[in-house]
């Protein structure tokens, strides 16, 4: 019988109990009390409950927190979430999710978003976690999540976040951080960015009235629209971040290989090479598909795309983004094909250094 009894933890329950027994009390007391003191004693009894009261209604305007237990709630940490927002209830549905709104910060900083940033890189950098680290680093990255949502993070703050929360496999956060930088600021490294990890995990998230609302669309359809997608922003000819461009894009026709996607990728890149200059980093691109498909004549063509890349690479800058990316690309590929020497000849004779 006993041990049905639950344990009390709760404030509310705390009060009641405590009101109880000080009336319980008051009332055996006063009859063992001298006429004198009884009148004094009659009136504090009448007036304490009154008082008791009035200062749970003044609790419960300001500070209605304080009126519950972490017991209370289903996940603690919605009660953690109380706390931080001064005692504001905001709900978070699993079902249909509504990933925060303007609501929930009180004291929004571009700073503290960097900070938190800073915090969530220093962990993600670590060659082994401690105990605790990717907790810690996925309430800061929350925490920027939350600053986003509101517009006060700068929407390359937003793209590095989301890279450090893939490296600690946080990665319906670093969606959700890519998400918001690409609404914020579309162009294309931050779309293709939020496009491979569409095409990954098969969940969209609509930017609205400063909210992040999770679309009802079924997985499926939202890969080939990623993948769509994908593909015309690589029909625009992307240049400027291009090796970040055409990474992701390499990532998602890799990763769906089986459903012809490394053979639209390669007509892709053909037409827009028909039509003007590629940066070199497109056709080192190009050449790893020649080789992964394993056509019949792949070797020409991949020779070919491998050519052309040493070729642009020559007449651009070294201080473009994508130029050692080129160099080290063309190298690993011919290395894996077993061609390392033939390419170092072949990008020396372009006045290139392989390293």
């Amino acid at each position: 019988m006993l041990e049905k009894v639950k344990k009390v933890s709760n404030p509310l329950t705390i009060i009641a109990i405590f009101a109880a027994l000080a009336e319980v009390a008051s009332s055996v007391v006063l009859v063992s009390l001298t006429e004198s003191v009884q009148l004094i004693f009659v009136w504090f009894v009448m007036a304490f409950p009154f008082m008791l009261v009035l200062a749970f209604f003044v609790v419960l305007y300001k500070k209605p927190n304080n009126l519950y237990a972490p017991s209370d709630f289903k996940d603690e940490k919605n009660y953690l979430s109380v706390i931080d927002t001064g005692g504001t209830f905001s709900f978070k549905t699993e079902e249909k999710r509504t990933i925060l709104d303007s609501d929930e910060t009180l004291h929004p900083s571009s700073t503290d978003a960097y900070a938190a940033y800073v915090v969530a890189r220093e962990i993600a950098g670590k060659h082994e976690l401690a105990e605790g680290d990717r907790e810690r680093a996925l309430e800061n990255l929350k925490t920027i999540i939350r600053l986003g949502v509101q517009g006060h993070v700068d929407p390359n703050l937003l793209f590095n976040s989301s890279s450090v929360a893939s490296t600690l496999d946080l990665d319906h956060e670093a969606l959700i951080l890519s998400t918001l930088c690409a609404e914020i600021d579309p162009k294309p490294s931050h779309t293709m960015r939020k496009l491979r990890l569409e095409n990954v995990f098969g969940q969209a998230y609509v930017y609205k009235d400063n909210a992040l609302h999770e679309e009802d669309v079924q997985p499926i359809t939202v890969r080939e629209r990623a993948w769509s997608h994908a593909l015309d922003v690589i029909k625009d000819n992307p240049v400027v971040q291009c090796e970040l461009i055409y990474s992701e894009l390499h990532n998602i026709a890799v990763r769906n290989r089986e459903m012809g996607y490394i053979e639209q990728a390669i007509a892709a890149i053909e037409s827009l090479a028909k039509g003007g200059r590629l940066p070199s980093y497109a056709f080192v691109t190009l050449a790893g598909f020649y080789a992964m498909i394993g056509a019949e004549d792949w070797r020409d063509k991949f020779n070919k795309a491998f050519e052309e890349a040493a070729r642009q690479l020559s007449k651009e800058s070294p201080a473009s983004s994508w130029y050692q990316h080129t160099i080290r690309e063309a190298v690993q590929w011919a290395s894996r094909l077993g061609q390392e020497e033939k390419a170092k000849e072949l990008l020396s004779r372009a006045g290139l250094n392989a390293g």
